[in-house]
């Protein structure tokens, strides 16, 4: 058989366009395209319209999710659009094509939407049944979660934490200068409540043991021995700087009653740290969207304060 030569493709276009049933199937998927953009634009007329009259000059809510700078594609919108936040969040209780209704969760991810954009996502995560809007709230809300807890770091780094790691480097002869050893600050838990009785918990020598799941940490690096931290209350202010003693991974079933009695939690018994434990993991797991199980990892760690040195033991 006679080996055919390279086709270009100039000669590849002009043969499809000399076949019938190529040029069918192609007119049929330039109708379907233009119908599904006749009906996006109306599913979104009402929104453009909003927020056309605010001053964005968009013709759709994804030039919001499309605003930065392209060295090819011109875009038609740049900037901040924060003014545009209330439109966006009327519009994601209403109903829209889940392409519209895509493009307005994606357009509310900017990280100075504040707690109402989150607690509103949230919200709609519990009730959403596409499967795959699921997935892009979820996203959504562990980007912002990820933010939020940079900005949390970088907040944090008050004069307390900076006070109480330079006393504690002086109390074992170094300075913040000459120092190799470094340290996080966080607070524990999801509230104030239960983060400032978990610190002062830790001040009063009852707790040395805490557990998060795997799953929280997300791409974060794990804790591992001989880490230092500065644990916080809830404002950010230092509560002590700890030590990491021991990191175990293992399932939530075979949490030990001695791991349980060292987080100090309650009466202290296994079944107080499962139950309230399985809330907080519920909580937290959620934007995930992942829910706790038996089976599901839990990162025990196991610690030591070592400066708690005259710190103030209230929250």
């Amino acid at each position: 058989m006679k080996r055919r030569g390279k086709v270009t493709a100039a000669e590849l276009l002009a043969q499809l366009a000399g076949d019938p049933e190529c040029q069918r199937r192609r007119a049929q998927q330039d109708a379907e395209i233009e119908a599904l953009e006749k009906i996006l634009r109306a599913d979104e007329a009402p929104l453009v319209q909003g927020l056309r009259g605010l001053g964005f000059d968009i013709e759709s809510v994804w030039d919001f999710v499309n605003n930065q700078p392209h060295r090819v594609l011109k875009r038609r919108f740049l900037g901040p659009y924060r003014a545009a936040y209330p439109v966006l969040l009327g519009h994601l209780r209403e109903s829209h094509h889940p392409r519209i209704r895509e493009g307005i969760i994606r357009a509310l991810t900017i990280d100075d939407g504040g707690p109402a954009i989150g607690q509103a996502l949230l919200q709609e995560l519990r009730n959403e049944q596409n499967q795959e809007l699921r997935w892009v709230i979820a996203n959504v809300l562990r980007s912002a979660q990820r933010s939020t807890r940079a900005l949390a770091d970088a907040n944090s780094m008050n004069h307390s934490i900076a006070a109480m790691w330079r006393s504690y480097l002086a109390s074992i002869g170094e300075t913040p200068e000459s120092t190799a050893l470094t340290f996080r600050a966080w607070h524990f838990c999801d509230n104030q409540h239960d983060a400032d009785e978990l610190a002062s918990l830790v001040l009063a020598g009852n707790k040395r043991a805490t557990a998060s799941s795997l799953w929280e940490y997300g791409a974060d690096p794990l804790p591992k021995p001989k880490d230092l931290d500065i644990v916080t209350f809830w404002s950010g202010r230092a509560c002590c700087v700890i030590c990491t003693s021991q990191i175990e991974i293992k399932p939530f079933r075979e949490v030990s009653a001695e791991f349980a009695a060292r987080e100090g939690e309650g009466d202290g018994s296994l079944e107080y740290w499962r139950r309230v434990h399985w809330a907080y993991y519920e909580r937290v797991l959620q934007p995930l969207t992942k829910a706790p199980s038996y089976d599901m990892p839990v990162v025990c760690q196991e610690f030591e304060v070592v400066y708690p040195a005259g710190w103030p033991r209230v929250g």
